[in-house]
């Protein structure tokens, strides 16, 4: 059988990028099976992208693994789905795919619905990272059971790191310059949707010493949202800090730190930034979803689940503030798949 190759599109930084990394890592694969291409790639690109797979190759056509969302791959989604297709022709290609169309992002979302379908039905085999991720697949092929398979694959979490008693960092492990104080903090991109503007109105009402910490920084094309917080804080006369990309060593320490980690996407089916709190000994504020109810059912125990309605996400922060043993990981809970389990399960038998 052919030795599995990746092709991983987009720059290091990306969420999927990042992720795809963590499981190539974990299963040990070799550089000599691993195309990086840092950059946007389109179908121009295609005649490289072969030549580069075939000077890789041992067995002729080995198969091909994608780790993509449409938006790295093309100047469109009928460029994404192109130069999948075009791939395909060489030779048998599984995909992970992220960032599928949801109901909620309304009509201008008919584009990517026709992408995702073209993209699993090319494809050998489709991962995702959730039940609800892979309905979200079965609707927009139109069809309960694909011919294409399905494998969910739930995203990785590292080991848990135990969160001592006084949410304190590890040794060595303190973030030059860095406040933390009684912050509520909302890790990753801004963006519509995320949470941030909502997260800050709960904040009303509490103590004028708790503030809203956003480690993360604008997702491309909303700078607007990090302005108009920052207008919105400063008229409820509460302390923002906004951190904007936080480096993977300094990550860890201040997850530990904050005083309550919260997770409130309105529309979310799998999340890297609910795992990152997870494998910092969190145990986040969360509001309720379809994909965090799954998440809750895989691991109970590991998320502090509030209702999505007005109020909820409030009372569940300020039950955080007086008790932070809320916001810590008990031992007993059980998180994962580990890295290495995830790449197992994605990566293994599509040849069949």
């Amino acid at each position: 059988m052919s030795a599995l190759h990746h092709l991983l599109i987009g720059p290091p930084e990306h969420g999927v990028v990042r992720y795809a990394e963590l499981l190539l890592a974990a299963a040990e694969v070799p550089d000599a099976q691993v195309l990086r291409l840092p950059r946007l790639v389109g179908a121009d690109d295609l005649a490289m992208v072969l030549d580069s797979l075939a000077a890789m190759e041992v067995d002729i056509p080995a198969r091909v693994h994608l780790h993509l969302t449409d938006h790295l791959l093309g100047r469109s989604p009928e460029e994404a789905l192109q130069v999948v297709r075009l791939l395909a022709r060489r030779g048998p290609v599984s995909l992970t795919l992220h960032d599928l169309p949801q109901p909620s992002d309304g009509t201008p979302a008919a584009r990517r619905r026709d992408c995702y379908a073209g993209l699993a039905e090319a494809a050998v085999g489709v991962v995702v990272s959730s039940h609800h991720e892979a309905a979200l697949l079965r609707d927009v092929t139109g069809t309960a059971a694909p011919r294409t398979p399905i494998r969910v694959v739930p995203l990785a979490v590292p080991v848990p790191v135990p969160v001592d008693p006084a949410l304190g960092s590890p040794e060595g492990s303190e973030v030059e310059g860095s406040e933390v104080g009684r912050q509520v903090a909302v890790l990753g991109w801004v963006y519509p949707g995320k949470g941030h503007a909502e997260v800050l109105a709960a904040l009303d009402g509490l103590p004028a010493d708790v503030g809203l910490r956003v480690l993360g920084g604008a997702s491309p094309g909303h700078d607007d949202l990090l302005v108009d917080l920052a207008a919105d804080a400063h008229a409820r006369g509460r302390a923002l800090q906004v951190d904007g990309w936080v480096p993977d060593d300094a990550l860890p320490a201040l997850l530990r730190r904050v005083a309550v980690p919260v997770f409130a996407p309105r529309h979310v089916s799998a999340s890297a930034s609910l795992t990152a709190w997870l494998s910092a000994g969190r145990r986040p504020v969360t509001v309720r979803s379809a994909y965090t109810e799954e998440v809750d059912r895989r691991s109970p125990g590991a998320l502090l689940l509030v209702d999505d309605e007005p109020g909820a996400l409030a009372q569940g922060i300020r039950c955080a503030l007086a008790d932070p043993d809320l916001t810590r990981l008990g031992a007993a809970v059980a998180t994962g798949p580990a890295p290495a389990e995830a790449a197992r399960l994605s990566f293994e038998g599509w040849d069949s």
